[in-house]
């Protein structure tokens, strides 16, 4: 009698995008939308479900903060390959600190108690726990409201066994950092913050972190495009997967240039939705860029108008929405990320040649050049610098934790002994004939020579391209210059 071989059946591969918004999510984090009064969220249910298929999610669900609404009208469009969640925001009861916790395919009784519970955070871990409920502490590093230290980093890791690994809002040296630090946990590490913190382990091998990856979009730009994978034969059996931690997270992760653009479609969607419509120069930019059918044709005639305007300001704007204009156009055969780039790129050279405008009035008035007030001047253009606020946030959001990542990457060892951090020395006299550009020239070289993780910035104009340091010197563009006149 012959023996048949026995073959393991390997499942299939599944992936969902595990964190994601919809226009329930009423809330929004960063400041400039509370300033607006904008909601956290204006995207359709429908777009995300077909966002996420177009990226390959096998399954769809919606985590919006503390509602299960839109994951409901979610599962009632497409029961087959949905299921409801939420991101419930916990408090850690000694001192309000904020986190939030990721809880997949609930049921409305389990929300209805998630709800009451998550006050105390410790009440939320156990009744998660009770219930079996899959969950995974969403961007554990980053401090909601300004209140998160090591100390709840430690107790995080004690309560809970699946971490979101990999978030597309978040940037690519905070994931990693995180990710590293949940790879280095010991049982004996374990057992030492468990004894700290005197708090129960989520299990007896929560040593051992379970990871998720989620987009995190509000904006309808990239819902799919971050996800969790599995090998799962059914839905359930990929939440079982959650819950067994044998997920691995995967896809995009954030940078400012997306941060930011998110923030400018929302805000252009709370304008349209809110305001009964665009006005001005935010409303025109708004049209261009996120309105399907671009802008009305009053706000065309006013953008021809634009151009033959006189003025500086005016000139510099009409070429930048008339660039956004063909950007757009373009954006349909290159995708959402290529628009983005050339956006704010388009974007960056507006506001070099706004602050240039800018220095060239201040210089005409302090010669007495021109007979404009300039303060009459920069109220009419500082309005166009507010286009650059979004990417001052989105920078503050980026690197908010990392004193954080510091004081991970030293608790947990993840970088390797005798390893150097990288510095860059910015500095504005760099080819002059004194003292202090004497010596950066002189340490740049040494820098260069030694291969030491120090580099130098700064601005050279035309005429001192052949200056020694030239070829030392990272260069940034030099957008206006003036010579001081000794009186």
């Amino acid at each position: 009698m012959s023996m048949g071989k026995i073959r393991s059946v390997q499942r299939p591969i599944v992936r969902a995008d595990l964190h994601v918004h919809s226009h329930y999510s009423k809330h929004p984090s960063e400041w400039i939308l509370q300033r607006l009064g904008a909601s956290e969220s204006y995207t359709p249910i429908e777009t995300i479900y077909r966002l996420a298929k177009e990226q390959g999610n096998t399954f769809v669900t919606i985590t919006d903060h503390n509602t299960i609404e839109g994951a409901i009208e979610l599962c009632k469009l497409h029961p087959d390959d949905c299921f409801i969640s939420t991101e419930a925001t916990a408090y850690f009861p000694e001192d309000g600190c904020k986190v939030h916790i990721l809880c997949y395919d609930i049921t409305q009784t389990q929300f209805a108690v998630i709800q009451r519970a998550r006050d105390n955070i410790y009440n939320l871990r156990d009744y998660l726990r009770q219930e079996n409920i899959a969950c995974s502490v969403a961007h554990a590093t980053y401090s909601v409201n300004e209140k998160l230290t090591l100390e709840h980093i430690e107790k995080l890791l004690v309560l809970f066994d699946v971490f979101e690994g990999v978030n597309g809002t978040r940037g690519q040296e905070s994931n990693r950092i995180w990710q590293q630090v949940l790879k280095k946990i010991s049982p004996e590490e374990m057992e030492r913050l468990s004894a700290k913190h005197q708090l129960d382990p989520w299990s007896t091998t929560s040593w051992q972190k379970g990871l998720t990856g989620g987009s995190d979009d509000h904006a309808g730009l990239f819902a799919g495009f971050t996800w969790t994978r599995a090998e799962a034969n059914s839905k359930q059996a990929f939440i079982q997967a959650i819950r067994e931690k044998a997920t691995q997270p995967g896809g995009r992760t954030g940078d400012f240039k997306s941060l930011a653009y998110g923030i400018y479609k929302i805000a252009s969607e709370h304008v349209r939705q809110k305001q009964g419509g665009t006005s001005g120069l935010a409303g025109l930019l708004a049209s261009i860029l996120f309105h399907d059918r671009g802008p009305s044709l009053r706000e065309r005639l006013f953008l021809k108008k634009l151009g033959f305007r006189r003025s500086a300001r005016d000139q510099i704007m009409s070429r930048f929405l008339n660039g956004l204009w063909t950007i757009t156009h373009d954006a349909a055969a290159y995708g959402a990320a290529w628009q983005i780039s050339q956006a704010y790129d388009a974007l960056a050279i507006l506001l070099d040649e706004l602050t240039a405008e800018i220095g060239r009035s201040l210089e005409k008035g302090i010669k007495g050049q021109s007979s404009e007030d300039v303060f009459q001047y920069l109220s009419s253009v500082l309005p166009a610098l507010i286009f650059a606020t979004p990417f001052i946030s989105t920078l503050r959001i980026l690197n908010k934790n990392r004193e954080l990542n510091n004081q991970l990457n030293n608790q947990f060892q993840l970088n390797p002994p005798g390893s150097a951090k990288r510095v860059l020395w910015f500095s504005d006299t760099v080819a002059d004939l004194n003292g202090v550009s004497v010596t950066i020239h002189e340490l740049a070289e040494c820098a260069f020579v030694e291969e030491a993780p120090l580099r130098f910035v700064g601005c050279l104009t035309a005429h001192e391209q052949h200056h020694p340091i030239a070829n030392r010197l990272l260069q940034l563009p030099c957008i206006f210059e003036i010579t001081p006149h000794v009186l």
